[in-house]
């Protein structure tokens, strides 16, 4: 799809260039009109190619497999982990005023691309009565199913 918008653009950016350049001439119409054509060819061929495509394309088989912590990664993908837990450390902090002991993620991987799969906050036992709350303000805020446990201690 970015390929689709970055294809129309540069046709328009191209053809806007020629026009510009031909302006005043006795070309100017013909310029115009080519360009024209071009950026019609532009919005047009993905959609016609995508109607009279004999076969529907199939999806690939992917296999997921599933992390707790990014063991395979490197430092990119340990990186990003720490983002999201600090992330959704600070947002627990922000909407309850909790500070949360330990986050748990769980990637998932498939080819090139890194999902969240789960994500469980820790709380110690002195908001255990706050449970539902912290989960409710995650799900609202994140979108998704989060999962809120209580500690057996302070280091998670």
């Amino acid at each position: 799809m970015k390929e689709y918008f970055v294809s129309v653009a540069a046709s328009a950016v191209i053809s806007a260039i020629c026009t510009a350049l031909a302006s005043g001439t006795e070309l100017e119409k013909y310029v115009k009109y080519v360009c024209s054509l071009v950026c019609a060819a532009a919005v047009a061929l993905p959609l016609v190619s995508a109607a009279f495509r004999s076969q529907p394309a199939e999806l690939p088989q992917v296999e997921y497999r599933a992390l707790s912590e990014p063991e395979y990664g490197g430092y990119f993908e340990a990186a990003a982990v720490n983002g999201v837990k600090e992330y959704v450390a600070s947002l627990v902090f922000e909407k309850t005023g909790i500070t949360v002991c330990n986050i748990s993620i769980e990637i998932n991987r498939n080819g090139g691309e890194t999902v969240v799969g789960a994500l469980t906050v820790y709380v110690t036992p002195e908001y255990s009565d706050r449970v539902p709350e912290i989960k409710d303000a995650l799900e609202r805020e994140l979108g998704g199913k989060v999962g809120v446990e209580v500690s057996g201690g302070a280091d998670g």
